[in-house]
């Protein structure tokens, strides 16, 4: 199998969750869900312990090369966030920081139900070479729900409207310890989010970048992540308006 970030050949198993992100939060974990549904994937609902899958989609220079630089940006501006410390003041390459490590996390994840991969090889070598897909939105929040990990594998990749066979976005929900992330990556500039409605008081967006983003209460509930994560499976603007 060649991976899936530079086409070399051979593939390493690798941790679908950090080591160092299972080393910072408190043991014992609490409850993780790892859910997929859709078109491409076999309905289930797995809860469990946290981290303990792993995956197969990236070679050996990919795992000990540029995704290990991009962990090591990210823990420290990641940690406070994960652990719930309030306030977090996100310049603009930090907020950079964070969409590639997100959007790199979510595209290691979908390889867990390999027959729904939503993302382009395109996008994934995009993201290899220090870039971010055209049209990809990224928003972070706090969160303050019972799971201590979630993955929503849900409608991943979204069909057009009128059912031509279109693919029109892939969309992706994840959650460690008190952060969360949504990714919307629309194949078209007219498929991006104008605004998020009701979950602005929540959702702060990180691409493309703002002057500054404070991560800050409220927080994300499981009520309000149950709505974000029901938005991915219709194209909609996350203010009820159809796509």
């Amino acid at each position: 199998m060649p991976c899936r970030f530079c086409d070399a050949p051979g593939v390493t198993r690798e941790d679908g969750w950090p080591k160092w992100v299972k080393r910072a939060l408190p043991e014992p974990a609490k409850t993780a869900a790892h859910i997929a549904r859709g078109e491409t994937v076999t309905p289930r609902e797995h809860l469990g312990p946290s981290f303990k899958f792993v995956v197969k989609c990236a070679c050996r220079g990919c795992n000990g090369g540029w995704m290990a630089r991009l962990e090591e940006e990210s823990k420290p501006i990641l940690l406070p966030l994960i652990l719930g410390e309030s306030g977090a003041i996100l310049d603009e390459a930090e907020q950079r920081i964070l969409a590639r490590w997100g959007l790199k996390t979510a595209m290691v994840l979908e390889f867990s139900h390999p027959r729904g991969v939503a993302t382009p090889a395109s996008h994934r070598h995009d993201l290899r070479d220090d870039d971010l897909p055209d049209h990809a939105q990224i928003w972070i929040a706090q969160y303050d729900g019972r799971l201590n990990t979630f993955y929503y594998h849900d409608h991943h990749r979204v069909p057009h409207p009128e059912k031509t066979g279109e693919t029109i976005a892939y969309a992706v929900t994840f959650g460690i310890g008190r952060v969360m992330f949504h990714i919307w990556v629309p194949l078209r500039a007219d498929r991006q989010v104008e605004h998020v409605g009701r979950l602005s008081r929540v959702l702060q967006q990180i691409w493309p970048v703002q002057p500054s983003v404070t991560v800050s209460e409220p927080s994300v509930s499981d009520e309000d992540l149950a709505w974000i994560v029901a938005s991915q499976r219709t194209p909609v603007d996350h203010t009820g308006r159809g796509a």
